[in-house]
């Protein structure tokens, strides 16, 4: 069975370079292709990127299996292997926003069988792009040269999170599992739930991301996840200092909703 970690990062972040590393070595572990695309999509904002470079890939159909990690999320349990999670019929595997934050879908980390359906929901969901929604500041394709000009909330409809969740997501229940939250998308490095097999740290809590990556670098084998151990070579100090600004960007997070 072919599988593949896809990600996509035409930005240079120290951040992002980390997290993308241990998704490498997290591929090379179980036998799978990490595939990073570091051009943007011309077209397109780079919200919808991920949609672009999915169907792209999958229509290939070189690959039983991919998923989608942005490049904010890094693999916490590094000893399970995401073909795992497919435990039955579904094609689709994805997790809701964290608690509070409101979508049941949150377009950081999902995986999918690579078959004519999710093809079919990937072609529905791109063409909810609307680009009269998103202009194109100035000649260029990095994230900052694009702007929304929808006049919508964050992640709604415009955006690829907010679209698949009202406009795809509802029709297709029967073929898509969702697992807890933090199985996907746990926001705290310092502390992070047992189930979780991924952490994404999004631009609204970036103050946490120093302190994820002194954490999990502190770790056995600088996996957080690694044989269960959790945080157990990281100061009390570090702890109280990760929770601090876990706590204080959520609260930021939750302002901007």
């Amino acid at each position: 069975m072919s599988v593949a970690i896809l990600q996509l990062e035409n930005r240079h972040d120290p951040f992002f370079e980390w997290s993308m590393k241990k998704n490498k070595a997290y591929c090379d572990k179980h036998d799978i292709e990490h595939i990073v695309f570091r051009k943007g999509i011309s077209g397109y904002s780079p919200y919808w990127w991920k949609v672009v470079a999915m169907l792209r890939l999958m229509e290939k159909q070189e690959h039983d299996i991919v998923c989608w990690m942005d490049s904010d999320a890094h693999v916490f349990n590094a000893d399970k292997d995401l073909r795992d999670f497919f435990t039955g019929s579904e094609s689709m595997i994805i997790c809701p926003d964290p608690p509070g934050w409101g979508s049941p879908f949150m377009a950081a980390v999902f995986m999918i069988k690579n078959n004519e359906l999710v093809r079919s929901i990937f072609r529905q969901w791109l063409g909810c792009y609307n680009p009269d929604a998103w202009a194109l500041k100035s000649d260029g394709e990095d994230e900052e040269k694009w702007e929304y000009v929808g006049g919508g909330p964050w992640a709604g409809k415009d955006y690829e999170q907010g679209a698949f969740a009202e406009m795809i997501l509802p029709k297709y229940l029967n073929d898509i599992k969702s697992l807890p939250w933090y199985t996907f998308h746990e926001i705290d490095c310092i502390r992070p739930n047992r189930g979780s097999w991924s952490i994404h740290i999004p631009s609204s809590m970036g103050l946490t991301r120093p302190s994820c990556m002194s954490a999990v670098e502190k770790t056995v084998e600088g996996f957080c996840g690694s044989s269960n151990k959790g945080v157990a070579g990281v100061s009390a100090a570090a702890v109280m200092v990760g929770l601090t600004l876990v706590v204080a960007c959520y609260m930021i997070h939750r302002r901007h909703l």
